[in-house]
């Protein structure tokens, strides 16, 4: 069992969003009402679970969002739109240097997309 600090640590240190203590004290109490002597490993992992979901829902919805013409994949034109949408309008030349240094096919694929807005692994 660990306490509700250290889970507070561990929860930054793997690479997950920074939120309040008082937020994640109710995200485990509801799982784990009584945390007067700490916190189950079940909790930990079912709350570092619920957020791997979300978060990865998060990405494949912005993935969706910017492979408009829904091709599979994003490519230069994809990140060119993007950009001047943004209101910050790159040049086909930087678009496809965007691309090709995500992916050397210059074709960004789901997995891909996700590896790359995905925190790095401990």
């Amino acid at each position: 069992k660990i306490s509700i600090e250290a889970f507070s640590v561990m929860y930054l240190g793997l690479g997950y969003p920074k939120q309040g203590y008082e937020s994640l004290r109710v995200q485990v109490s509801a799982i784990q009402p009584d945390l007067e002597d700490g916190i189950v490993l079940e909790t930990v992992l079912a709350v570092l679970s619920r957020h791997q979901r979300n978060r990865q829902e998060s990405i494949s919805k912005n993935f969706a969002l910017v492979d408009h013409d829904e091709k599979g994949y994003i490519a230069a034109d994809d990140i060119k739109k993007l950009s001047e949408d943004a209101g910050d309008a790159i040049s086909k030349e930087e678009a496809e240097a965007y691309a090709t240094y995500a992916s050397l096919t210059g074709k960004i694929h789901g997995s891909t997309f996700q590896r790359l807005l995905s925190p790095p692994s401990p």
